[in-house]
């Protein structure tokens, strides 16, 4: 039996999505992917998904998911905040509402593309006068990005 074909460009396709429904029963908006941690290829990507480093190339697909889910439409920003615990998952927790989510580590634009939050390990707010932040945000290469831009 084979197994079925993967690369960064259908990643998408390995991942499961679900509402917390705890948190849901809170007034709380999160949706849950998860992943088979054992597949090294898959975690590997994921876990970039998760938390990208600079120079990481994402997939970020799944972020159809969540504008779904959060009832985005074109001209609204969505701010998410994603968190995991453990091996082979990640929650996002959404709003539409900057104030609800706290630190947002990925904003949906009202264009449709998708920044992400990226931290400079060693600097501190003290140096943002001197154009050294410590936290800016970013449009990720990603794949989703590059479909947002393809079909402008």
């Amino acid at each position: 039996m084979s197994r079925p074909y993967f690369a960064l460009k259908n990643l998408h396709n390995h991942i499961k999505y679900d509402e917390d429904e705890w948190v849901r029963e809170e007034g709380k908006n999160v949706l849950n992917i998860s992943w088979d941690y054992n597949n090294e290829k898959v975690d590997k990507l994921m876990n970039a998904e998760h938390r990208p480093s600079f120079n990481d190339k994402l997939n970020m697909m799944w972020v159809e998911k969540l504008k779904e889910k959060s009832g985005w439409i074109k001209g609204e920003k969505l701010f998410a905040y994603l968190k995991s615990n453990s091996d082979g998952y990640f929650n996002i927790w959404y709003s539409k509402n900057k104030e609800e989510v706290g630190l947002a580590n990925l904003i949906i634009e009202p264009t449709g593309y998708v920044s992400r939050a990226y931290f400079n390990n060693y600097t501190t707010d003290q140096y943002k006068d001197d154009n050294i932040q410590y936290l800016f945000y970013m449009r990720t290469e990603s794949i989703y990005n590059n479909f947002i831009h393809d079909n402008k």
